[in-house]
């Protein structure tokens, strides 16, 4: 496998993360508006002037969530590419039985890395970036139609905490960043 192409789609994968970061920033600001303005004490506010400021605002989160859905895309699109040239890389090599460790290991920016390991690491970011993708759907469709204050937190506590994303795969995400910038030291 090159190292080069791997690298490449590593970068491709940091950049995704880092946007997909900064729209959970700006789509957690909007909420708390939103939160704050619907949902002031334990019960919705039904005013007509709020309903009309809250869909200025929904309309940016939209406007997030459509980010958000194409950065997902975007690492699922990595993803198959890895798992392309896993395919490509498993065609070339001669016999499975003539397969050594040494054969799945790779140096990409100066850090050795087991191929199975790095294929395990996008495989399990791109199905958490969906899932999370998904949960993120059904905050903006709810956000403005809860019976609660409580459950507007909730669905806010969604969006800002990700429970998609596990511990582990944000430890795989750090590999991948260091990964990247060790390309930029060297």
């Amino acid at each position: 496998m090159d190292a080069k192409k791997v690298g490449t789609l590593l970068k491709k994968i940091d950049v995704s993360l880092d946007q997909w970061k900064l729209q959970v920033l700006s789509g957690k600001r909007i909420l708390s508006d939103l939160v704050a303005s619907i949902y002031p004490t334990d019960v919705r506010v039904l005013e007509e002037l709020t309903i009309e400021l809250d869909e200025t605002k929904l309309q940016v989160l939209k406007s997030c969530l459509k980010q958000l859905e194409s950065i997902s895309k975007d690492v699922q699109k990595s993803n198959l590419k890895f798992k392309a040239l896993q395919e490509l890389q498993s065609m070339s090599t001669p016999t499975a039985s003539n397969n050594s460790p040494a054969d799945s290991l790779l140096e990409v920016n100066g850090v050795n890395l087991d191929l199975q390991d790095l294929l395990s690491w996008v495989n399990s970011i791109a199905a958490e970036v969906k899932e999370q993708y998904e949960m993120n759907c059904v905050v903006v469709e709810n956000i403005c139609h809860l019976e609660s204050r409580d459950q507007a937190l909730f669905h806010q506590g969604v969006w800002v905490l990700q429970p998609a994303i596990s511990n582990e795969t944000e430890l795989h995400m750090s590999c991948i960043r260091h990964v990247v910038s060790s390309q930029e030291k060297t």
